[in-house]
């Protein structure tokens, strides 16, 4: 979805605000469907506060950063960084599946 919205956008404020929405409503949907099924317990809500909080500072962040960036570059490390993790998860899975 990241290279999706990547190339769907414009400019680095339109792709930060459109996967922001992506996953904040992603994020909603998960924590809904888990409290539906009762996994949403009364001690996690401390966690989920501090993480609810850490998402907006991140994004706060992230705007400042993204306003300063060509497209070029948040294009280029976004791929990098998605390139990055499918080594990784290949590497894990080569070793899990070597024993």
């Amino acid at each position: 979805m990241v290279v999706y919205h990547l190339s769907q956008t414009k400019d680095t404020r339109e792709y930060l605000g459109t996967i922001q929405a992506f996953f904040c409503l992603c994020s909603a949907v998960t924590l809904t469907s888990r409290a539906v099924q009762g996994l949403l317990t009364v001690e996690l809500l401390p966690t989920i506060a501090m993480g609810a909080l850490l998402m907006l500072a991140s994004s706060q962040l992230a705007g400042r950063l993204v306003a300063k960036l060509d497209v070029t570059v948040v294009r280029t490390l976004t791929y990098v960084v998605i390139g990055l993790a499918g080594l990784y998860n290949a590497v894990i899975s080569g070793m899990a599946l070597m024993g």
